[in-house]
This record gives structure tokens, sequence and C-alpha cells, in this order.
């Protein structure tokens, strides 16, 4: 009988013993805590890019030895964007498969990487989305726990690719001028050829072996300071390539000048001697103007004689005529006073 009740009392002290044991796991299970943050080194990709992922233990609380020792997990990404290309993944980092990393892992510390290549002629969707993630401490029987990923999922876009246009080198240069050589002061235009034609990189800079006899500016253009000779030098940029040209000033043409200050003076004294004749002129016409004023002046003292003198002689031809016809008058009064009479005179016969 005391047998029997010594392994009774045997049995249910193992059996406490083992739940005891599952019930500690089951409180370490909850009380394990992990974030696993996962990030892109870049998220613009082009053909033929690798994107890198890396795993970092962040916010670990309640873990044996404040570590680590596995996570494990689910990678999901397309294809047709996609190729896989190398992982510190323990097993697996295809697509769809659950991939697992064993090892020994700080917080702060990246535990784990994962490297994608961008096929050429991409299509679709860049996602890549990291699921099922657990994390376990450095005792595997005893304490397991979910982990988050920070990110999930990465998008990536394609970014448009500008292939930029072939860089064509310079391989000569030459200087075109339209004269070389210059008086004291003036000024001339250089152009520098650049060969190729289709030269990535024409710039070229100028200088003057004499600024004191000629000098040129960034556009090419030289003016000559006093007499003398002078090089002019264009060189590249692209390859320093340059050209040379020589410049000679000669003295400014004085007679020029001075033929420009007779004419000035002949102008000076045809100016004057115009000046004379049109104010002569213009006495003349003033003179003129002013005969002219005494010739009506004098028409018109002429005129009131004249018509006065035509009233005088018209009066004497108006008593001509009325005496005339007078005249006429008693003529005819005389012959009818006579013929009458000689009438009378027949009758008292």
């Amino acid at each position: 009988m005391k047998k029997l009740l010594f392994s009774i009392v045997t049995v249910l002290l193992m059996t406490v013993f083992m739940m005891g044991t599952v019930f500690a796991k089951a409180v370490t299970l909850v009380k394990l805590e992990a974030t696993i943050e996962i990030t892109a080194n870049k998220t613009s990709v082009v053909e033929g890019d690798e994107v890198e992922f890396t795993f970092t233990i962040k916010d670990l609380k309640n873990a044996k030895d404040d570590s680590i020792a596995a996570i494990e997990g689910k990678v999901e990404y397309n294809t047709d964007f996609f190729e896989f290309v190398s992982t510190t993944f323990s097993t697996g980092g295809q697509s769809g498969e659950k991939f697992n990393v064993t090892k020994v892992g700080k917080e702060g510390e990246v535990y784990a990487k994962l490297v994608l290549k961008v096929k050429e002629n991409a299509s679709g969707t860049g996602d890549v989305k990291f699921t099922e993630l657990m994390a376990s401490d450095g005792d595997m029987d005893k304490a397991e726990g979910a982990a988050e990923a920070s990110t999930n999922p990465i998008s990536f876009n394609i970014a448009k690719t500008v292939t930029p246009p072939p860089t064509v080198a310079v391989t000569n240069v030459k200087i075109e001028a339209t004269k070389t050589t210059l008086k004291v002061g003036e000024t001339t235009i250089l152009q520098a050829v650049v060969e190729p034609t289709t030269a990535t990189n024409k710039k070229v800079t100028w200088s003057s072996s004499d600024d004191k006899v000629a000098t040129i500016d960034s556009n090419g253009q030289v003016k000559g300071i006093k007499e003398g000779e002078a090089t002019i030098t264009a060189t590249t940029e692209d390859g320093n390539k340059t050209a040379t040209l020589k410049i000679t000033i000669e003295k400014k043409d004085e007679t020029a000048g001075d033929n420009k200050d007779n004419k000035d003076d002949s102008n000076n004294d045809n100016n004057n001697v115009n000046k004379d004749d049109g104010q002569k002129k213009d006495e003349l016409v003033i003179e003129d103007d002013k005969n002219k004023q005494d010739e009506v002046k004098n028409d018109n003292v002429n005129g009131d004689k004249k018509d006065a003198t035509v009233a005088n002689t018209d009066l004497p031809k108006a008593g001509l005529s009325i005496t005339f016809f007078v005249v006429i008058a008693a003529a005819i009064i005389s012959a009818i006073v006579i013929y009458k009479k000689n009438q009378n005179f027949k009758d008292i016969k």
C-alpha cells in the first residue's frame, strides 16, 4: 500500500513539474519582443540595378542574453521585375520561399542581407514583401516570439533612363580673320573654327602676346593699341588645342585727319559764303519787294490820274454828241418851219 501511495505522489509531482515547465515556456513566448527593420538602399531604379535589403534588429525586449539566435519568414517579389542575386540567409531567398537565418545578433546590428537585381526590360510592379516573420532568442526550445517588419512591402519605381549623346572630342582649331593689319584704335572680330564641326565642347579662350600692342576680349574682338605686332592665340577648352595669328598694328593715318580738317574748313568757308550769298539774296529780295511796292504805289497813283483823264475826256465827247443832235434837231425844225411858211405863202396867193 505504501509503495502504491509513493508511486502516485511521484507521478503527481512529475506532472506538476512538467506543467510548470510548459507554463514558463508560454510566459517566455509572450514576453519576447523584437522588430526587424528591413530597408533598401534605393527605391528609384533602372534596368540592371542591384538593390540590397538589410535586416536590422530593433526594439528587442525580454530576450535571453539580450540577443536573438534566429529569424525566419517568407519573401515575395515579382520575378518579371527582380531576379535573385545573393543573400546571407541560412536558407531561402527565392520569391515565394521561406527563409531562415541562424546566428546570434544584438539590437542595432545588421542581422542579414538580401540582394535582388532589376531585370532587363523589367515590367509590372517592383514590390518586395516580407511576411510570417518570427524571432527566437538563445534558447530555441524555451523562447520564440513574433517579429514585425518595419517597412512592408517596399515599392520600387523604374526611373526613365536618359542616354546622353556621345561625346565628340576636339581634334583641331583654326583662326579666321577678315584682316590682320589694323590702325591704332581700330577693331576687328576673329573667329575660332573648331574641328570637327560636331565637337561637343567648342569653347575657346583668347589671349594676346602683347596687350600693349593689341588686346582681345572673350568674344574674339581685337583692338589696336599702338604700333607693333602681337600674336593672338585661341585655345580650346576640350583637348587644349591651339591656333595662332599674327596681328600688325600701324600708326593712325594723320593725313586723313588733316584732310578732314581741311575739308571741315572748306565746308565752313562754303557755309559762310552761302550764308553771305543768302544774306545778299535776302537783301535783294527785300529791295525787290520794296521796288515792287513802289511800282504798285505809282500804278495806283497813275491809275487815279488816268481815271481822272478818262473822265475829263469822256465829258467833251458827251458834249459834242449832244451838240450834234441839237444841231440836227434845229436843222429839222428850221426845215419844217420853212416848209410851212412856203405853204402858207402859196395859199395866200
